[in-house]
């Protein structure tokens, strides 16, 4: 793991609903968090040069990296919210090469797939607890998600 992937996380995270996460890979831990941190979270991680593996990490070459908090559009929506039930990664479609379960403006039925949340190599279905027009995808295609974060925003019929 080297730098880029640590902002590509940074990333994923930032667009993700969780408020904080916490991950350690090749060594690192990593702790983000976002919603009421004043200055924002403080991850480490080793410097870019360093190669990442448990027996070169040294606590000296522990850099800071303050993550920047975005101001987020908090306006209700009108709807029921899906929520996730298992924390993972996302999927808006089956495949790559597929179309989305769901659009915005879609009418959906009680029992529909909205998505897919992959959870420890499993692949758990989401359905639409109600039948009516999905309002808002909140959660985008291959985001971390956390129990309980909305997903998708539907107006009940």
């Amino acid at each position: 793991m080297n730098i880029q992937d640590v902002f590509s996380i940074m990333d994923r995270f930032d667009g993700s609903c969780m408020n904080e996460m916490e991950l350690e890979l090749d060594g690192a831990k990593m702790v983000f968090r976002k919603g009421n941190c004043a200055a924002g979270s403080i991850i480490n991680v080793p410097a870019a040069d360093t190669v990442m593996n448990r027996e070169n990490i040294q606590a000296d070459s522990m850099k800071n990296i303050v993550i920047e908090q975005k101001e987020e559009n908090n306006t209700p929506l009108d709807g029921v919210e899906i929520k996730a039930k298992v924390a993972g990664t996302f999927y808006r479609a089956e495949s790559p090469d597929s179309e989305p379960y769901i659009q915005p403006g879609q009418k959906i039925e009680e029992g529909d797939v909205i998505g897919m949340i992959e959870a420890m190599k499993m692949m758990n279905e989401i359905t639409s607890p109600v039948s009516g027009e999905v309002v808002s995808i909140v959660a985008n295609n291959e985001d971390i998600v956390g129990y309980d974060d909305v997903l998708v925003i539907v107006k009940p019929e």
